[in-house]
């Protein structure tokens, strides 16, 4: 992609540098500059500039690399933040079949600053009913520039993790001790038997009493329940009869954490 840009830089320097020195060497005049030459510059300069759309980070080429699941050159090993979407518009372009928005996000970082960015990306049509306001994104931003962020699709599960349940302590969503459970509990699996909301809502996020069956490693089953502020975007996530994944204190078994998608 450097290569490729660095060769549409030098095609646009020396079309244009070309062009000029021929007209002026024709004395300069205004028929001179309207000459024949002008259209092949022009398309030189256009097809160059797509190019450098196309492999900018920012552009189109940078879009199709984190649908792919991989960061782009300007976020790679950028920190992850929280974001929550305020709005979504479509751009009116698609490319290879994925609709292209514009998002606006509110974005926290685990060391609790907050602001607001954009940013640009291509969606899947089958992934489009995930994007819902209110529901939350990790993604890398960079500290230099808040104006814009990226999906952190490339991030480790564990630094994403890490991220929201510092993000959701400080917000009153998440218990401090829960955070213990979610980072020494050992992973397993529960079936949903019950789901009662308790009437508390905090943020767009309800609070409900989640009975479930838990997996032991020996294959057995035990109840158990679950008291936590869920967000709108994962309540389906917890309906009856759903398997959910969870971590569990082995020394206290009644200790659980739900580890629910963050978006």
């Amino acid at each position: 992609m450097r290569i490729l840009r660095i060769v549409s830089i030098l095609a646009i320097v020396v079309a244009v540098g070309w062009y000029v020195a021929g007209a002026l060497s024709a004395g300069g005049g205004l028929d001179v500059w309207f000459d024949g030459p002008i259209g092949v510059v022009l398309t030189v300069v256009i097809l160059a500039g797509v190019c450098l759309s196309i492999t900018s980070s920012g552009g189109v080429g940078g879009q199709l690399r984190t649908a792919r699941g991989r960061a782009t050159r300007d976020f790679a090993d950028a920190p992850v933040a929280i974001g929550t979407l305020v709005d979504a518009e479509h751009t009116g372009w698609t490319v290879n079949d994925m609709p292209q928005l514009d998002l606006v996000l509110d974005v926290e970082t685990p060391q609790g600053q907050r602001f607001r960015a954009e940013a640009r990306t291509l969606f899947a049509h089958h992934e489009l009913g995930q994007l819902t306001v209110g529901a939350h994104y990790p993604v890398r931003y960079r500290p230099e520039d808040l104006s814009t962020v990226e999906f952190a699709v490339d991030a480790d599960p564990d630094e994403i993790q890490t991220a929201f349940n510092a993000v959701m302590v400080r917000r009153g969503l998440t218990a401090p001790e829960a955070i213990e459970v979610a980072e020494r509990g050992v992973p397993t699996t529960g079936v949903v038997t019950a789901l009662l909301p308790t009437g508390r809502v905090r943020q767009d996020h309800t609070e409900v009493e989640v009975q479930l069956l838990v997996n032991r490693p020996d294959g057995s089953q035990y109840p158990a329940t679950k008291t936590s502020f869920v967000p709108q975007s994962a309540i389906a996530a917890v309906q009856v009869g759903r398997v959910v994944q969870v971590r569990v204190l082995p020394w206290d078994e009644q200790r659980i954490a739900l580890a629910l998608p963050v978006n």
